[in-house]
Protein backbone atom coordinates (compact mmCIF):
# COMPACT_ATOMS: atom_id res chain seq x y z
CA UNK A 1 0.00 0.00 0.00
CA UNK A 2 2.45 2.63 1.11
CA UNK A 3 4.71 1.79 -2.62
CA UNK A 4 1.53 2.77 -4.06
CA UNK A 5 2.01 5.42 -7.01
CA UNK A 6 1.14 9.06 -6.33
CA UNK A 7 -0.98 10.79 -9.02
CA UNK A 8 1.41 14.02 -8.87
CA UNK A 9 1.85 13.74 -12.78
CA UNK A 10 -1.75 14.33 -13.38
CA UNK A 11 -1.54 17.77 -14.89
CA UNK A 12 -5.43 18.70 -16.37
CA UNK A 13 -8.80 18.12 -15.23
CA UNK A 14 -11.72 18.93 -17.24
CA UNK A 15 -13.65 16.21 -16.24
CA UNK A 16 -17.48 17.44 -15.51
CA UNK A 17 -18.99 14.12 -15.85
CA UNK A 18 -21.82 13.81 -12.52
CA UNK A 19 -22.00 9.53 -12.22
CA UNK A 20 -19.67 7.38 -13.72
CA UNK A 21 -20.83 3.58 -12.61
CA UNK A 22 -18.01 0.64 -13.03
CA UNK A 23 -19.88 -2.22 -12.87
CA UNK A 24 -16.98 -4.75 -12.45
CA UNK A 25 -18.61 -8.68 -13.45
CA UNK A 26 -16.94 -12.03 -12.42
CA UNK A 27 -16.72 -15.09 -14.39
CA UNK A 28 -18.83 -13.91 -17.00
CA UNK A 29 -18.06 -16.02 -20.47
CA UNK A 30 -19.68 -14.11 -23.37
CA UNK A 31 -20.65 -16.62 -25.56
CA UNK A 32 -22.96 -17.87 -23.05
CA UNK A 33 -25.21 -14.83 -22.99
CA UNK A 34 -28.30 -14.42 -25.27
CA UNK A 35 -26.74 -10.99 -26.08
CA UNK A 36 -23.44 -12.15 -27.93
CA UNK A 37 -25.53 -15.49 -29.72
CA UNK A 38 -26.14 -17.45 -26.96
CA UNK A 39 -29.40 -19.71 -27.83
CA UNK A 40 -30.97 -19.86 -24.55
CA UNK A 41 -32.97 -16.42 -23.82
CA UNK A 42 -30.41 -15.75 -20.78
CA UNK A 43 -30.41 -11.50 -21.25
CA UNK A 44 -34.08 -10.19 -21.63
CA UNK A 45 -33.07 -6.39 -19.93
CA UNK A 46 -29.61 -5.90 -21.79
CA UNK A 47 -31.15 -7.20 -25.15
CA UNK A 48 -34.42 -5.07 -25.07
CA UNK A 49 -31.53 -2.02 -24.08
CA UNK A 50 -29.20 -3.12 -27.37
CA UNK A 51 -32.65 -3.39 -29.11
CA UNK A 52 -33.53 0.17 -28.51
CA UNK A 53 -30.14 1.50 -29.22
CA UNK A 54 -29.14 2.07 -26.23
CA UNK A 55 -26.61 0.26 -25.19
CA UNK A 56 -22.96 0.09 -26.93
CA UNK A 57 -21.75 -3.82 -27.37
CA UNK A 58 -18.83 -4.43 -27.71
CA UNK A 59 -17.49 -7.94 -29.06
CA UNK A 60 -14.07 -8.22 -29.27
CA UNK A 61 -12.85 -7.32 -25.32
CA UNK A 62 -10.12 -9.61 -24.34
CA UNK A 63 -9.36 -10.00 -20.56
CA UNK A 64 -5.38 -9.67 -19.66
CA UNK A 65 -5.74 -12.73 -17.37
CA UNK A 66 -8.30 -14.88 -16.55
CA UNK A 67 -8.31 -14.46 -12.90
CA UNK A 68 -9.43 -11.77 -10.31
CA UNK A 69 -5.96 -10.96 -8.79
CA UNK A 70 -3.78 -10.80 -11.94
CA UNK A 71 -6.99 -8.95 -14.19
CA UNK A 72 -7.23 -6.48 -11.04
CA UNK A 73 -3.67 -5.59 -11.41
CA UNK A 74 -4.00 -4.29 -14.88
CA UNK A 75 -7.70 -3.02 -15.22
CA UNK A 76 -7.46 -0.48 -12.16
CA UNK A 77 -3.84 0.73 -12.82
CA UNK A 78 -1.59 1.85 -15.92
CA UNK A 79 0.05 -0.85 -15.99
CA UNK A 80 -0.12 -3.27 -19.22
CA UNK A 81 1.64 -5.95 -21.32
CA UNK A 82 4.58 -3.58 -22.13
CA UNK A 83 5.06 -2.03 -18.57
CA UNK A 84 8.88 -2.71 -17.14
CA UNK A 85 7.47 -1.86 -13.86
CA UNK A 86 5.60 -3.82 -10.85
CA UNK A 87 1.91 -3.29 -11.09
CA UNK A 88 1.20 -1.07 -8.06
CA UNK A 89 4.49 1.73 -9.44
CA UNK A 90 1.66 2.97 -11.90
CA UNK A 91 -1.27 5.44 -11.35
CA UNK A 92 -4.47 3.65 -10.45
CA UNK A 93 -8.09 4.58 -11.20
CA UNK A 94 -9.22 5.14 -7.34
CA UNK A 95 -6.68 7.22 -6.97
CA UNK A 96 -7.50 9.63 -10.20
CA UNK A 97 -10.66 9.87 -9.40
CA UNK A 98 -10.04 11.10 -6.48
CA UNK A 99 -7.66 13.74 -8.00
CA UNK A 100 -10.17 14.47 -10.46
CA UNK A 101 -12.31 15.63 -7.34
CA UNK A 102 -14.86 12.42 -7.25
CA UNK A 103 -16.42 10.69 -4.57
CA UNK A 104 -15.53 7.76 -5.01
CA UNK A 105 -17.22 4.30 -3.57
CA UNK A 106 -16.66 0.70 -3.87
CA UNK A 107 -19.24 -1.37 -3.12
CA UNK A 108 -18.56 -5.09 -3.16
CA UNK A 109 -20.05 -8.55 -2.90
CA UNK A 110 -16.72 -10.52 -2.74
CA UNK A 111 -14.99 -11.29 -0.27
CA UNK A 112 -13.44 -8.66 2.09
CA UNK A 113 -10.07 -10.32 2.63
CA UNK A 114 -7.84 -13.42 1.68
CA UNK A 115 -5.55 -13.89 -0.72
CA UNK A 116 -7.79 -13.89 -3.43
CA UNK A 117 -9.56 -10.45 -1.79
CA UNK A 118 -6.44 -8.50 -1.28
CA UNK A 119 -6.03 -6.59 -4.35
CA UNK A 120 -9.73 -5.50 -4.41
CA UNK A 121 -9.04 -4.54 -0.40
CA UNK A 122 -6.43 -2.39 -1.32
CA UNK A 123 -8.85 -0.81 -4.15
CA UNK A 124 -11.02 -0.09 -1.54
CA UNK A 125 -9.88 1.25 0.71
CA UNK A 126 -8.41 3.65 -1.33
CA UNK A 127 -12.18 4.88 -2.06
CA UNK A 128 -13.64 7.42 -0.54
CA UNK A 129 -16.73 5.00 0.83
CA UNK A 130 -16.25 1.04 0.26
CA UNK A 131 -18.57 -1.83 2.12
CA UNK A 132 -18.68 -5.28 1.64
CA UNK A 133 -22.05 -7.35 1.91
CA UNK A 134 -20.50 -9.66 4.23
CA UNK A 135 -17.24 -9.99 5.97
CA UNK A 136 -15.67 -13.15 4.58
CA UNK A 137 -12.41 -14.18 4.20
CA UNK A 138 -11.18 -15.67 -0.03
CA UNK A 139 -12.32 -19.68 0.80
CA UNK A 140 -15.01 -18.63 2.74
CA UNK A 141 -18.41 -18.46 0.29
CA UNK A 142 -21.71 -17.86 1.96
CA UNK A 143 -23.44 -17.16 -1.89
CA UNK A 144 -24.42 -13.79 -0.70
CA UNK A 145 -26.82 -12.68 -4.12
CA UNK A 146 -25.75 -9.78 -6.03
CA UNK A 147 -29.26 -8.01 -5.18
CA UNK A 148 -27.59 -7.43 -1.54
CA UNK A 149 -25.56 -4.38 -3.54
CA UNK A 150 -28.86 -2.50 -4.22
CA UNK A 151 -29.49 -1.09 -1.00
CA UNK A 152 -26.12 -0.43 -0.30
CA UNK A 153 -25.99 2.25 -3.65
CA UNK A 154 -29.51 3.11 -2.61
CA UNK A 155 -27.54 4.73 0.25
CA UNK A 156 -24.46 5.91 -1.43
CA UNK A 157 -26.51 7.51 -4.08
CA UNK A 158 -28.26 9.51 -1.86
CA UNK A 159 -25.24 11.05 0.00
CA UNK A 160 -24.20 12.17 -3.75
CA UNK A 161 -21.32 14.63 -4.32
CA UNK A 162 -20.94 16.59 -7.19
CA UNK A 163 -18.65 14.28 -8.95
CA UNK A 164 -19.26 10.91 -8.06
CA UNK A 165 -17.50 7.19 -8.94
CA UNK A 166 -19.59 3.43 -8.19
CA UNK A 167 -17.38 0.98 -8.13
CA UNK A 168 -19.85 -2.37 -7.96
CA UNK A 169 -17.92 -5.12 -7.59
CA UNK A 170 -20.36 -8.60 -8.34
CA UNK A 171 -20.27 -12.29 -7.86
CA UNK A 172 -21.83 -12.93 -11.31
CA UNK A 173 -21.35 -16.14 -12.84
CA UNK A 174 -18.19 -17.38 -10.00
CA UNK A 175 -18.84 -20.93 -9.82
CA UNK A 176 -20.83 -22.31 -7.68
CA UNK A 177 -23.61 -21.49 -10.35
CA UNK A 178 -26.36 -22.50 -8.31
CA UNK A 179 -25.23 -19.84 -5.38
CA UNK A 180 -25.50 -17.37 -7.71
CA UNK A 181 -29.19 -16.69 -8.33
CA UNK A 182 -32.06 -17.05 -6.10
CA UNK A 183 -34.94 -19.75 -6.93
CA UNK A 184 -37.31 -17.36 -8.76
CA UNK A 185 -34.37 -17.23 -11.37
CA UNK A 186 -34.23 -20.71 -11.87
CA UNK A 187 -35.87 -20.41 -15.72
CA UNK A 188 -33.43 -23.32 -17.46
CA UNK A 189 -33.25 -26.48 -16.77
CA UNK A 190 -31.22 -29.48 -18.08
CA UNK A 191 -34.20 -30.18 -20.75
CA UNK A 192 -33.44 -26.66 -22.19
CA UNK A 193 -29.49 -27.81 -22.55
CA UNK A 194 -29.26 -29.09 -26.39
CA UNK A 195 -25.88 -29.66 -26.01
CA UNK A 196 -24.62 -33.83 -26.43
CA UNK A 197 -23.22 -33.92 -23.22
CA UNK A 198 -24.39 -35.72 -20.05
CA UNK A 199 -27.01 -35.14 -17.44
CA UNK A 200 -24.42 -33.79 -15.10
CA UNK A 201 -23.38 -31.45 -17.63
CA UNK A 202 -26.43 -30.34 -18.56
CA UNK A 203 -27.74 -29.52 -15.27
CA UNK A 204 -24.21 -27.38 -14.48
CA UNK A 205 -24.96 -25.83 -17.86
CA UNK A 206 -28.70 -24.29 -17.25
CA UNK A 207 -27.20 -23.70 -13.90
CA UNK A 208 -24.80 -21.34 -15.35
CA UNK A 209 -27.27 -19.98 -18.03
CA UNK A 210 -29.66 -18.99 -14.89
CA UNK A 211 -26.79 -17.26 -12.77
CA UNK A 212 -26.27 -15.18 -16.33
CA UNK A 213 -29.66 -14.68 -16.42
CA UNK A 214 -30.01 -13.27 -12.96
CA UNK A 215 -26.63 -11.38 -13.65
CA UNK A 216 -28.70 -9.52 -16.43
CA UNK A 217 -31.29 -8.51 -13.72
CA UNK A 218 -28.62 -6.95 -11.84
CA UNK A 219 -26.90 -5.35 -14.41
CA UNK A 220 -29.60 -3.89 -15.93
CA UNK A 221 -30.96 -2.86 -12.26
CA UNK A 222 -28.29 -0.75 -11.69
CA UNK A 223 -28.81 1.26 -15.24
CA UNK A 224 -32.18 1.57 -13.90
CA UNK A 225 -30.98 3.46 -11.03
CA UNK A 226 -29.40 6.06 -13.03
CA UNK A 227 -31.87 6.52 -15.70
CA UNK A 228 -33.25 10.13 -14.48
CA UNK A 229 -29.62 11.42 -14.01
CA UNK A 230 -26.66 12.17 -15.91
CA UNK A 231 -24.77 9.00 -15.87
CA UNK A 232 -22.61 6.58 -17.67
CA UNK A 233 -22.50 3.73 -16.88
CA UNK A 234 -19.86 0.30 -18.19
CA UNK A 235 -20.39 -3.14 -17.27
CA UNK A 236 -17.21 -5.42 -17.80
CA UNK A 237 -16.24 -8.62 -15.96
CA UNK A 238 -12.85 -9.54 -14.53
CA UNK A 239 -12.54 -12.50 -16.79
CA UNK A 240 -14.36 -15.04 -18.61
CA UNK A 241 -15.36 -18.73 -17.71
CA UNK A 242 -14.97 -21.96 -19.59
CA UNK A 243 -18.16 -24.31 -18.94
CA UNK A 244 -17.62 -27.58 -20.73
CA UNK A 245 -16.52 -25.96 -23.75
CA UNK A 246 -15.71 -27.45 -27.08
CA UNK A 247 -16.42 -30.78 -25.74
CA UNK A 248 -13.58 -30.56 -22.26
CA UNK A 249 -14.66 -31.90 -18.98
CA UNK A 250 -13.24 -28.58 -17.57
CA UNK A 251 -15.95 -25.71 -15.73
CA UNK A 252 -14.39 -22.60 -14.26
CA UNK A 253 -11.07 -20.72 -14.80
CA UNK A 254 -7.53 -20.69 -14.34
CA UNK A 255 -4.38 -18.69 -14.30
CA UNK A 256 -2.17 -21.13 -15.88
CA UNK A 257 -2.76 -21.93 -20.05
CA UNK A 258 -6.30 -20.50 -19.86
CA UNK A 259 -8.44 -21.18 -23.24
CA UNK A 260 -10.20 -18.23 -24.69
CA UNK A 261 -13.23 -18.89 -22.97
CA UNK A 262 -11.69 -18.09 -19.90
CA UNK A 263 -10.34 -14.54 -21.70
CA UNK A 264 -13.45 -13.58 -24.24
CA UNK A 265 -15.46 -11.02 -21.83
CA UNK A 266 -18.60 -8.96 -22.37
CA UNK A 267 -18.22 -5.25 -21.94
CA UNK A 268 -21.67 -3.01 -22.26
CA UNK A 269 -21.73 0.59 -21.68
CA UNK A 270 -25.00 2.64 -21.20
CA UNK A 271 -25.67 6.21 -21.08
CA UNK A 272 -28.89 8.00 -19.97
CA UNK A 273 -30.85 10.92 -22.14
CA UNK A 274 -29.44 13.65 -19.89
CA UNK A 275 -25.41 12.15 -20.77
CA UNK A 276 -26.32 12.14 -24.38
CA UNK A 277 -28.02 15.40 -24.35
CA UNK A 278 -25.19 17.12 -22.52
CA UNK A 279 -22.06 15.41 -24.24
CA UNK A 280 -24.28 14.02 -27.89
Amino acid sequence: DKEMASTDDIVQNNSTIPNIVFVLGEATNRNHMHLYGYDLPNTPNLDELAGKNDLAVFTDCISPHSTTVAVLRDLFTFCDNESDQPWYKYNNLIDVMNSAGYKTHWLSNQESSGIWGNVALLFAKRSAVHEFTSMRESHEDYGTLDEDLFPMLDNAMQHPAEKNFYVLHLMGGHSLYYMRFPYIFSKFSQDDITRDVSDDKKVVLAQYANALYYNDYIVSGIIDKFKNLNAIVIYLPDHGETVYDDNSNFSGHVEENPNHYMLEVPMVMWASDKFKETYP
